[in-house]
């Protein structure tokens, strides 16, 4: 099961003076397959791309997104069991938040797709325990004495909820203090490592991302101009530089350590990794300065 791009093209305004081109021949295939990344500045056409993935913005052409062997261009009526499967939490998501309690917050989703008090009770306990929220701390709670952190979870919580089979996550650490910003981050690993969902992440952050995912997309003026595996895609320094994204500080550092040691190995992500590589360079430095 997948949801599939295929040389997807997307229009606003089309056949008008002032029609965008917004998507220009993206192709992608998402599996569960680990967390995957989608990386851009604002106006690439990430947001566009993602709104693809369950019609919220629906496909021009047939055989364009493929969701789980369904193309959506050729879908009649309803498309509540294409959200079901494809939960895109936005920017923000906070602001939705409506309910007088988490409970009941996160019961609407489950309710209106017909699972039983049970079922919703069990789908309430699961998705707060995924996000870090105890069901007795704050399942009676409203949502809007919570802080930033606090709602940003429940909101995710909400998607997961469903039962999603892919959930989506529009900039999902974006206002957040550094503490709640890490703990989002750890929670985020731990929905994908229990849950076995396909998880998308959409951000700007590249330390964010590069922590994140097993495989990368970069989006540029409306089309795909890189994608791989983190290393693949944060190798691409002077790319990304142009692009102005930039790469993850690890990557930096260990660049510019490469310029006087041409043995350093930049292909580390992660602080630990970082750490043990400039540790081989101190110590060959020492040798060298005896």
């Amino acid at each position: 099961m997948s949801i599939k791009i295929n040389n997807l093209n997307f229009i606003y305004d089309k056949d008008l003076i002032y029609e965008k081109k917004a998507l220009i021949n993206v192709s992608m295939e998402i599996q569960n397959e680990g967390i995957i990344g989608i990386i851009g500045h604002s106006g690439s056409g990430k947001s566009t791309l993602i709104q693809h993935f369950n019609g919220l913005i629906m496909p021009q052409e047939e055989n364009k997104v493929i969701v789980d062997g369904q193309d959506l261009y050729t879908i009649k009526g309803s498309l509540s069991s294409i959200r079901k499967k494809v939960g895109i939490v936005f920017q923000y998501p906070e602001t939705q938040l409506f309910e007088e309690t988490v409970k009941k917050e996160l019961s609407f989703g489950p309710k209106n797709i017909g699972m039983s008090e049970e079922e919703i009770d069990n789908a309430i306990r699961t998705s707060l325990k995924l996000v870090g929220l105890d069901f007795d701390k704050y399942a009676e709670r409203s949502p809007f004495t919570l802080s930033g952190g606090e709602k940003r979870k429940v909101a995710i919580a909400d998607m997961l909820a469903m039962k999603t089979d892919y959930l989506v996550l529009d900039e999902p650490t974006a206002g957040l203090d550094p503490i709640a910003r890490k703990e989002l981050l750890e929670n985020i690993k731990s929905i994908k490592k229990n849950q076995g969902i396909s998880v998308i992440v959409v951000s700007h952050d590249m330390e964010e991302i590069a922590y994140l995912s097993e495989y990368i997309y970069v989006m540029n003026e409306s089309k795909i101009v890189l994608r791989g595996t983190p290393i693949e895609v944060f190798s691409n320094v002077k790319q990304l530089n142009e692009l102005h994204l930039g790469v993850p500080e690890t990557i930096k550092l260990l660049e510019q350590l490469r310029q006087k040691d041409n043995k350093i190995n930049i292909k580390h992500l992660q602080i630990e990794e970082a750490v043990e590589e400039i540790e081989k360079f101190l110590e060959r430095n020492k040798k060298n300065a005896v």
